[in-house]
C-alpha cells in the first residue's frame, strides 16, 4: 500500500509506479475528500532485485507538479537441499544409482545440476560419472565427490549446494 498525504489539491491526481525485475506497474489515483491518495497493488510473486516506487503529483491550481521515488532492494532468500546422503559406498561393477535430492522450499522453476568436483580433491580417482538427472555411473574403484546445485529460475532463492562422496570398492575376485 502506498499513500500520499496532505499538500494535494482535491482536483489533482497522483500516479504511482513500481518498476523492478518482476515487471512494471502503474496506477493513476484520484485525490479523495480528505486530500489523500492511496493505492494498493498486488505485485504477486516478487523476485530478488532492486525495485523503485515512484509517485508523481499532477499540476493543480495550488501546487506545482512534483515527483518522488524510493528504491528498495529485495535480497534472495536461502534455500537448502534435503534428502542427500553425505556418502555412498558402492562396489565396482555395481552399475548405476540415482541421486534424488529435494528442495527444502519448492519453486515452480527449480532446476538441478550435478557435477563431479574432484578438482577440489586432485588425488582422488574419478570413480564415477554423473548425468544431468543425477544418474551416477560407476567407472572404477576409487572416490569421487559430487556437487549438487539447486537453481531457482524465479530468482527468489540463492543457489543451494550440497556435496556427497561416492566411495567405490574393488570388486572381489
Amino acid at each position: 500500500t502506498a499513500s500520499v498525504l496532505g499538500m494535494v489539491d482535491k482536483e489533482g491526481s497522483v500516479s504511482f509506479a513500481i518498476t523492478g525485475p518482476s515487471g512494471d506497474a502503474k496506477k493513476d489515483v484520484a485525490v479523495s475528500d480528505d486530500f489523500t491518495a492511496t493505492t494498493t497493488y498486488d505485485y504477486g510473486s516478487v523476485s530478488a532485485g532492486t525495485y523503485t516506487v515512484s509517485v508523481s503529483l499532477a499540476d493543480a491550481k495550488n501546487y506545482p507538479a512534483e515527483d518522488a521515488s524510493e528504491t528498495y532492494d529485495v535480497a534472495r532468500e536461502t534455500c537448502s537441499i534435503t534428502n542427500v546422503q553425505t556418502s555412498y559406498v558402492e562396489t565396482y561393477g555395481g552399475g548405476t544409482f540415482q541421486l534424488i535430492p529435494v528442495a527444502a522450499v519448492k519453486g515452480s522453476q527449480e532446476s538441478w545440476t550435478f557435477s563431479v568436483v574432484n578438482d577440489q580433491y586432485p588425488k582422488l580417482a574419478n570413480a564415477v560419472d554423473v548425468e544431468l538427472g543425477g544418474m551416477v555411473t560407476i567407472k572404477n574403484a576409487g572416490r569421487s565427490v559430487i556437487k549438487i546445485t539447486l537453481h531457482d529460475g524465479n530468482n527468489h532463492y540463492a543457489d543451494a549446494v550440497a556435496y556427497t562422496t561416492v566411495n567405490v570398492a574393488r570388486k572381489g575376485l
